[in-house]
């Protein structure tokens, strides 16, 4: 009975095959006839303009993943030139009425102004005086922008020498079929394609690398098509990112203007002539046995043990992070580093720690952060588009979780760490102190990025003040992971007087 069973199941089976293969689409003419459709032959450059939100992209409150990312309005203009592969995106973000939890920034008053660009394989941004930044991260990233779009995705995919498509139902809400085109975006990242039955790009899928989530999965969806100077393009953009997803954006598109004469984007030379490794570390000893980490505007600080080393902070990306712990085994190349303190969750402040994992080095971090470092960022899951120490050869990660407060000492030198409670920033914050040398490490309650404040104190400040009294702690320097160390005094300049304090 189980043979014949078997046997009528492979001759289902079986039977299935031809039936799929005779639909299995051909991805020129689906290609073609969304071309003939949309009106991408006729498109050489595009302008459009809209509004909606933007998030910042992992600077959620907490580490909780059903907390989703912080919410800013925003308006912006996008210029694509497709004949020079270039994109230029101008925003103002403004944070409205949106919650004040959470980092990127908050809180922010009035609008923020900000335009990122790319071209000839550079990319970079230029903030309110307009001065141009070259900002490498983002090279793919804005590559990826302009073959994303949806006339941009169609030229694309017809170039691609392995583009291959599929037929399938669209959802369980209809009988309708889509067909969905799938190629490696610049020779190495997967894309797909979703047409439906007007022959209209509704969906993109890509992959790309990423120092926390792995291979990041983004979601883009194009809806209500109209029609602008005789092409069609959607009116509405939607994005997600990861795995669960987290909203990236929704936009609505009110203008499109089609083949603009100024599109193309020239790379200022400054841009050209700026360094490739933006990730070089520069140590600078403040104390025996303690060394400031510098650059690439996130700091970290290496301490000598007795038998060890602590590194405070493993910040922004896997290289800088690789980067923090070669720096610190150069400097004292007899003892092993066994712990790094994790300020908070924040991307730009865990990007770095993959490598120390990989190294078996233990992660002090706030309890609260236990679920979404176990479930995500150091999963085993295979990591195939960016691959590090940890994903090369997997090993279980170890932690020591704080709650409250915790004290690491060998007897010569103590490191004590506290818990910043009641802050909109950041619900794990964490900061450390070593009363030998009366310095305090701070992430970003206190940052230094420009001219001292005098008089005019946050309330990450405030909350930072009231921490080091409740904690009893004779404060010399602060060393902010953003920005150069601060004497105590400096500090007392921003915040005010004591007697004034005691009273906020």
């Amino acid at each position: 009975m189980l043979n014949r069973m078997v046997a009528s199941f492979t001759l289902v089976v079986m039977a299935a095959f031809p039936a799929v293969a005779q639909d299995t689409p051909e991805p020129r003419a689906i290609l073609q006839a969304a071309s003939d459709a949309m009106g991408a032959d006729a498109v050489h450059s595009l302008r459009y303009s809209g509004h909606g939100y933007v998030t910042s992209v992992g600077q959620s409150y907490s580490s909780a993943l059903n907390d989703t990312w912080p919410r800013y309005d925003m308006s912006y203009t996008r210029t694509i030139d497709y004949a020079t592969n270039s994109y230029m995106e101008e925003q103002v973000r403004n944070q409205s009425t949106w919650p004040n939890r959470g980092g990127g920034g908050r809180p922010t008053e009035g609008d923020r102004t900000r335009k990122e660009l790319y071209a000839d394989g550079f990319s970079w941004n230029e903030n309110n005086g307009g001065a141009p930044a070259s900002d490498a991260r983002f090279i793919i990233t804005r590559q990826m922008e302009i073959l994303l779009t949806p006339h941009g995705f169609i030229k694309a995919a017809l170039a691609a020498p392995d583009a291959t498509a599929h037929r399938q139902i669209a959802s369980s809400r209809s009988i309708e079929h889509v067909n969905i085109v799938t190629f490696k975006a610049l020779g190495e990242y997967p894309v797909n394609g979703w047409f439906n039955e007007d022959n209209q790009l509704v969906r993109t899928q890509t992959w790309l690398p990423h120092d926390i989530l792995g291979d990041l999965y983004i979601e883009t969806r194009y809806t209500d098509y109209e029609t602008f100077d005789g092409i069609q393009f959607p009116t509405e953009f939607h994005r997600s990112w990861g795995n669960p997803p987290h909203p990236g954006h929704e936009i609505f598109i009110t203008g499109v203007e089609v083949n603009v004469a100024d599109a193309a984007v020239a790379v200022p030379q400054v841009v050209r002539d700026a360094a490739i490794n933006p990730e070089n570390v520069v140590s600078e000893e403040l104390a025996p046995g303690v060394w400031f980490l510098g650059g690439a505007g996130h700091n970290s600080l290496a301490v000598e043990f007795g038998d060890y080393l602590v590194i405070i902070e493993g910040p922004r990306s896997t290289a800088r992070g690789r980067k923090v712990i070669e720096a610190t085994r150069k400097l004292v190349p007899t003892k092993p580093i066994r712990y790094v303190l994790n300020t908070h969750h924040h991307f730009d402040h865990s990007g770095g720690l993959r490598p120390f994992g990989g190294d078996d080095i233990v992660i002090i971090t706030h309890e609260s952060n236990f679920d979404f470092y176990e479930g995500v960022f150091f999963d085993l899951r295979p990591r195939t588009l960016q691959t590090d120490n940890l994903s090369l050869a997997p090993r279980q990660v170890h932690y020591v979780l704080v709650d409250e407060e915790y004290t690491l000492t060998n007897g010569d030198r103590t490191l004590e760490i506290a818990h910043v409670a009641d802050i909109d920033h950041a619900a794990d914050m964490l900061v450390g102190f070593l009363p030998a040398e009366g310095i305090l490490v701070v992430a970003d309650l206190f940052s230094r990025r420009g001219p001292l404040s005098i008089g005019n104190p946050s309330d990450g400040q405030l909350a930072l003040y009231h921490a080091i009294r409740r904690q009893g702690w004779e404060v010399n320097t602060i060393i902010p992971i953003h920005g150069p160390p601060t004497t105590w005094d400096e500090f007392m300049s921003i915040v005010g007087g004591a007697t004034a304090l005691e009273n906020q």
